[in-house]
């Protein structure tokens, strides 16, 4: 319903609700279909009682069959567009020309593997056995949140019907400000900015506004700016590495309605930081909140419940910035679950994804990268060939990525020697 009573007992149009529901229903197809169901109704009442009725005497079967096509062909034609567009979505938004972006950027130290370079700034890193992480977190009073360029705010608007097919919610991030490593010691500035802020920034980069794009304008190259001067949102992201029983690594095929990455494979976990598990109560960042940053999102994407192991913190290993999305900060993880079969993994996130399901009258609500996985182990992972878009396993077959995922693979591959 579009109506509410107020406190005086008199019934009210909900403009917000009634605007909602015309923009959702009120449309050409929609408008078709009532008026050609009028139509038959009105020839079936004509006719009701009458032993001979004849259809045409009332109405040129033609013209009622040229009706029904017409909103055929409409229904047709805007299911194969928002296919299309669906598709193509994330190509409009951010390149795909991967050697393109390198060559704009060339002054930059790119992360390269076997003379392929890919479009990635690693800003710290360390080997897996090496000692931890002494990561010191620092919250920047001088700029606490990020404020969008004058430029971007004027075509915000434009800048978000980019998304129009990616599933999609505001909410606040973490804006990394900057990342210096000194040894083992690792000092991140950070503020606070929006996903909203994000997605018309780091994720609209070479989406067209009028004749330029954020990229060309705020990240012309060689150089990219570095993140304390960066006008991007840079909202902190990570990408992690779940090992488990025989050697076997997550890997989740991405669902075609998320933000990015839209149908590729990704590592075991590619997210946002978000601030309902990363921020304490006084919203501060500290190494017990990233833990738990991590802990919380393998259960809400892998279902796998990871309490039972202490500082997730200690299981980073490097930083990086991605260039396909404007220089965004990153950070890489790895956690082995010796215990944990694919068998048993499966059997746990299928049953709890159903039973999710089943609990929600909404299942648009039930919310997740991907359902599908591949397996590789470490041996796997180095006998593989990369590039930026993807890589190709021994038999052949290509899997589509985003240069992060593939780039991520080879810092891991670094890390653990």
């Amino acid at each position: 319903m579009a109506t509410y009573v107020n406190f005086e007992g008199v019934a009210r149009v909900n403009k917000r609700r009634l605007y909602q529901l015309c923009k959702k229903y009120v449309n050409a197809p929609n408008i078709n279909i009532v008026i050609l169901c009028i139509l038959i109704l009105i020839m079936f009442f004509k006719g009701f009682g009458q032993e001979e009725y004849d259809f045409s005497s009332f109405f040129d079967v033609s013209i009622i069959f040229s009706f029904f096509l017409l909103f055929v062909c409409e229904v047709l034609a805007n299911i194969i567009s928002s296919w299309i567009m669906k598709k193509c979505e994330d190509a409009v938004k951010l390149t795909e020309d991967y050697e393109k972006l390198n060559r704009k950027y060339c002054r930059e130290s790119l992360i390269s593997y076997n003379k392929v370079q890919f479009p990635e700034i690693c800003l710290a890193k360390r080997k897996v056995g090496d000692k931890p992480f002494d990561m010191e977190f620092e919250f920047d009073v001088e700029h606490p949140v990020y404020q969008l360029p004058g430029q971007v705010a004027d075509h915000s608007e434009e800048l978000m019907e980019a998304h129009s097919y990616s599933n999609i919610y505001n909410n606040m991030n973490v804006r990394l400000n900057d990342c210096i490593q000194q040894g083992n010691k690792i000092k991140l500035l950070y503020s606070s900015t929006t996903y909203f802020d994000s997605l018309v920034t780091n994720r609209a980069m070479d989406h067209p506004i009028k004749g330029k794009s954020i990229r060309e304008i705020y990240e012309p190259g060689p150089f990219l700016s570095s993140l304390s001067e960066s006008k991007m949102s840079n909202h902190l992201g990570f990408n992690g590495f779940i090992e488990l029983a025989e050697g076997k690594i997550i890997f989740t095929h991405r669902n075609i309605n998320v933000s990015i990455g839209k149908g590729t494979l990704s590592t075991s976990i590619s997210a946002s930081y978000k601030t309902v598990y990363g921020l304490d109560n006084q919203r501060h960042m500290t190494r017990k909140t990233l833990a738990n940053a991590i802990r919380m999102e393998i259960k809400d994407e892998l279902k796998i419940d990871v309490s039972k192991f202490k500082n997730l913190d200690e299981s980073v290993f490097a930083f990086y910035r991605d260039i396909v999305e404007g220089g965004k900060p990153q950070f890489l993880f790895y956690v082995k679950i010796p215990d944990l079969t694919v068998e048993l993994f499966e059997k746990n996130f299928y049953s709890q994804m159903k039973d999710k399901v089943q609990k929600q009258q909404d299942h648009s609500k039930v919310i997740i990268d991907g359902n599908r996985f591949e397996y590789f182990t470490i041996d796997d992972l180095r006998s593989f060939s990369y590039q930026p878009s993807g890589i190709t396993i021994h038999d052949g077959t290509f899997y589509r990525m985003m240069p992060s995922a593939t780039a991520s693979i080879i810092m891991f591959l670094e890390a653990i020697g």
